[in-house]
């Protein structure tokens, strides 16, 4: 239930870099708005043993790899919101396949499609869980239509990052 944003980093891994024989675990939580000189915009895994689960990984940069990056190493996902917010031919995901639970921007020839059409900017979306401590998380919500409405199933936590009880109708 973490957000990762605005990091940056001169070499790889803008939010996360996992290497050698590091185990990260990544549960319900947002990483945008992170940027690396080399690879991995927001996760560099290199060697390491990285698992994603339910988590959205969106508008992050990097020449190779802009959200997520994988040269060696185990890497498990699943039902996560992957994309590329870059605009460019670079790959949002090198060396790493989403597992079919996992919802990721499509590809329209050499230029992919963003997450935008799925998801809205981070911003302050109504965070219940930080009344009165003059604190914000800030969140991605989805748009109207999004695939990924509905589509992450139960994953047995009463509330969302925000402090808002889930499910939501049914």
């Amino acid at each position: 239930n973490s957000t990762l944003s605005g990091n940056a980093t001169s070499y790889s891994g803008g939010a996360i870099a996992n290497y050698h024989a590091g185990t990260v675990t990544l549960s319900n939580s947002t990483l945008s708005a992170n940027s690396a000189v080399h690879s991995g915009g927001a996760i560099n895994n290199l060697g390491g043993t990285l698992t994603m689960d339910r988590s959205l990984i969106s508008g992050n940069t990097a020449p190779t790899g802009a959200e997520v990056y994988t040269s060696s190493g185990t890497l498990t996902s699943n039902t996560n919101l992957l994309g590329d917010s870059s605009h460019t031919t670079t790959a949002a995901l090198a060396n790493f396949t989403p597992d079919a639970s996992d919802i990721t921007a499509t590809s329209n020839g050499t230029h992919p499609t963003a997450l935008a059409a799925i998801l809205n900017p981070l911003t302050n979306n109504g965070d219940a869980s930080s009344a009165g401590s003059g604190q914000v998380r800030l969140t991605h919500a989805l748009v109207t239509g999004s695939p990924a409405i509905d589509a992450g199933g139960d994953s047995g936590l009463d509330t969302d990052q925000r402090g808002v009880t889930r499910p939501q109708g049914t």
